[in-house]
């Protein structure tokens, strides 16, 4: 009999091509272990209208979000003690964890198992007392195929999630004439919580019309050049990029799984540098766009392809984030 498992935090609702991918590992390796999601919410809702104990565990999706006691990082916590409350067991994984109080690191700790996406993640846990196992992203559990083998020549530029950042990258792919485009796209409607879903629906309609009267630049290519679906998307990667410049994580990520160079910048938090550094990539971060710039000039496409050591460090890491992705589904679906 499979458990019956609500999901918290579906990311997919937002239209990020790298978070519908994770939504979808989450779905396929929790059925592979006997879970049953039966209810997804996204993370701001009314937890006192649900009835907890219709599910034997709560998974709580962290992804980017638990980092500098911003408002997300302080719900999950908080979450953890609705959950503990309830007498449900609740699990907090594919997470980060970077510069957080007391406040956020007492309601983790409620959680019944936290598995982070990185080491330097799961260092930080432990500084403040609260025990992590380390499982990698889970979109690097995905096998892209040999339909996606990458086959292009070009370089292609991506966005990222500060403003400034994406305007002198477009600004780079202009001047290289390369290809620009975002990994948002438009939301899709969720089942689960349609209305809730609404407000990203309306505001990504809004951006791209007032986007049609924007001058040409990096905030207008970004809602518009966009793919409508994860399959588009990836297909053009395999089609188009020999290189990928990017200020996203979830690129970054999709690189490694097409075996796509990628030459990144610094996020929101070092998870870009932290994933590097399990993988056993090294010198694929700058800071800057202009750093980046500099070095696809320096360097060129040929410069900066997967040496054959990076290669073999990047499938025998995806290898160990299938392993460990499977032990810690089986691990939930077991109560431990």
């Amino acid at each position: 009999m499979m458990m019956k498992v609500a999901l918290v935090h579906t990311t997919s609702q937002i239209g990020h091509h790298g978070c519908t991918l994770v939504n979808r590992r989450i779905e396929a390796l929790s059925a592979a272990a006997g879970l049953q999601i039966t209810r997804r919410f996204p993370l701001q809702f009314d937890e006192t209208a649900e009835d907890w104990g219709r599910y034997d565990a709560i998974l709580l999706n962290g992804e980017g979000s638990l980092h500098h006691d911003r408002r997300a990082a302080k719900r999950i916590a908080a979450l953890g003690g609705v959950f503990e409350r309830a007498g449900r067991p609740a699990y907090l994984i594919n997470t980060i964890y970077e510069e957080n109080g007391p406040e956020v690191a007492e309601g983790v700790a409620r959680y019944r198992r936290v598995y982070t996406r990185d080491g330097a993640s799961q260092a930080a846990l432990a500084r403040a007392g609260i025990a992590a196992i380390v499982v990698p992203d889970l979109s690097l559990t995905w096998e892209p195929g040999t339909a996606l083998a990458p086959k292009g020549g070009r370089l292609v530029v991506g966005d990222s999630v500060h403003k400034h950042v994406s305007a002198a990258l477009w600004g780079f792919a202009r001047a290289k004439h390369a290809p620009f485009f975002s990994m948002m796209t438009t939301p899709p409607v969720i089942p689960d919580f349609a209305d809730r879903n609404r407000k990203h629906r309306l505001r990504h309609a809004w951006r791209r019309a007032t986007g049609l009267v924007s001058p040409k630049g990096a905030t207008r290519a970004r809602f518009w050049n966009e793919f409508k679906s994860f399959e588009d998307y990836t297909a053009f990667l395999a089609k188009s990029a020999a290189l990928v410049v990017t200020g996203r994580f979830h690129q970054l990520c999709i690189g490694f799984d097409m075996e796509i160079p990628v030459v990144a910048v610094s996020s929101n938090t070092r998870k870009l540098e932290s994933l590097c550094a399990d993988a056993g990539i090294a010198g694929r971060v700058v800071p800057t766009a202009a750093e980046a710039a500099a070095l696809v000039e320096r360097e060129g496409l040929s410069g900066l392809a997967y040496t054959p050591d990076e290669i073999a460090n990047l499938r025998r890491f995806r290898a160990g984030a299938r392993d460990r992705a499977a032990a810690m589904f089986r691990t939930i679906a077991g109560g431990g």
